[in-house]
């Protein structure tokens, strides 16, 4: 069976939405090593994505302009290091991160900035 299928016929739907195939392949297929990697994800919405990439090993990061979404995935990590996540938009508040980053993944987020943003 394909390893990306047998994945996510295995992944356990009812805890978090299933992370996007994108991200399966960049991890998987594509065999980016992600493990011990400092990965900032741009507008992680569920953190699905998040969790996936700590799972994996990475240093995980993201930023999210929605307040609730930040809530919810620190409410998720429990007492676990890992994902950390901040409340800003990308444009303006990415200097909130004391770090520099190996890998930065994002998807469906261009269109939440404005067109100065954008131009940055």
């Amino acid at each position: 069976m394909n390893e990306t299928i047998e994945y996510w016929n295995n992944v356990e739907r009812e805890v978090f939405a299933c992370p996007n195939p994108c991200l399966f392949r960049f991890m998987g297929d594509v065999g980016i090593k992600i493990k011990g990697k400092n990965v900032l994800e741009l507008g992680f919405g569920m953190g699905s994505d998040l969790i996936e990439m700590q799972k994996r090993g990475a240093n995980a990061y993201g930023i999210d302009i929605d307040e609730r979404k930040v809530d919810d995935v620190n409410k998720l990590k429990g007492d676990n290091e890992f994902p950390i996540v901040l409340h800003g938009n990308v444009a303006n508040d990415i200097e909130k991160f004391n770090e520099s980053f190996d890998f930065v993944f994002s998807q469906d987020t261009l269109y939440y900035l404005e067109e100065k943003e954008l131009l940055q």
